[in-house]
């Protein structure tokens, strides 16, 4: 019973009574079978226990290697836990185990590991994947401008891309104050330099 009402709470994406209906069913010596463990795993995740949801998850790798769910969250896991060049692997294999559906939640985040490994071009890279695959995810043009100006001297990259995401987003965009303030500071270094 304990094992539906997990289910339930999952499906319902309430992972925290998700998680204690899961524990509960386990305690009660409720079958290991990998549905359960992955769900199990990936409420972990959503509930800050990234150490026991790499526990969880890396069992469900073993059972289903080619399932791009747990290698996902085990790269999330891992990004959580800063253990960045894991999470970079991981995705990397989420990527390749993937249905075209998941692949630009795989590439925006894999573009986020690599910039935070500084790892720029790359990331840049991936950022741009993953828009080329989604385009109704903006932000991701906002994340190849904040890239860009941290990795290129050359700022007209970065402004040219905060132009395209705050023409893209109009006023919905959760970073069109952020992009504004920084295009205007990058115009004014670039006046200053000729």
């Amino acid at each position: 019973m304990q094992g539906e009402f997990g289910k339930f709470y999952f499906e319902s994406k309430k992972y925290e009574p998700a998680r204690l209906n899961y524990e509960v069913y386990f305690s009660l010596n409720g079958d290991s079978i990998y549905p359960v463990m992955l769900n199990y795993g990936i409420c972990l995740y959503f509930t800050s226990s990234e150490e026991k949801s790499v526990e969880v998850l890396e069992r469900c790798v073993i059972q289903q290697p080619n399932d791009p769910y747990p290698l996902f969250y085990l790269a999330l896991d891992h990004k959580k836990l800063r253990n960045l060049e894991l999470s970079e692997k991981y995705l990397h294999s989420a990527i390749e185990a993937a249905t075209p559906a998941y692949l630009p939640d795989l590439y925006h985040h894999l573009g986020q590991v690599l910039g935070l490994q500084r790892k720029f071009p790359e990331s840049i890279a991936a950022l741009q994947k993953a828009n080329e695959l989604d385009p109704e995810n903006k932000e991701a043009l906002f994340e190849i401008a904040t890239t860009y100006e941290e990795y290129n001297s050359n700022k007209t990259l970065a402004l040219n891309y905060y132009n395209l995401y705050l023409k893209e987003v109009g006023e919905a965009g959760k970073n069109v104050d952020y992009a504004l303030s920084r295009m205007k500071k990058i115009k004014e270094e670039l006046f200053f330099e000729e």
